[in-house]
């Protein structure tokens, strides 16, 4: 399995973002932007892991929180990412 990335994928030019007329500057880890979701991006986090079975297939559901203020980011975001 590969990374996870997020919050965001890729770079946030200096960090800076705006959400309804709010401005937030997010954890810079790419020199001056932010990159990846940050320092401790999805690729960090620990996730829990469920393995869901039938008789024709094997699952992982993964999920993982990044609350409110991850990494400067707003609000609070349930991930479940699922491979089949």
């Amino acid at each position: 399995m590969g990374a996870l990335l997020g919050r965001t994928a890729g770079r946030i030019c200096e960090g800076k973002i705006t959400i309804e007329g709010v401005d937030y500057d997010l954890a810079l880890n790419y020199e001056l932007h932010s990159g990846q979701g940050g320092e401790k991006g999805f690729n960090r986090k620990i996730w829990d892991v469920n393995v869901v079975e039938d008789e024709k297939s094997i699952s992982l559901v993964c999920t993982a929180v990044s609350p409110d203020g991850d990494e400067n980011y707003p609000g609070n975001l349930k991930v479940e990412v699922i491979f089949t």
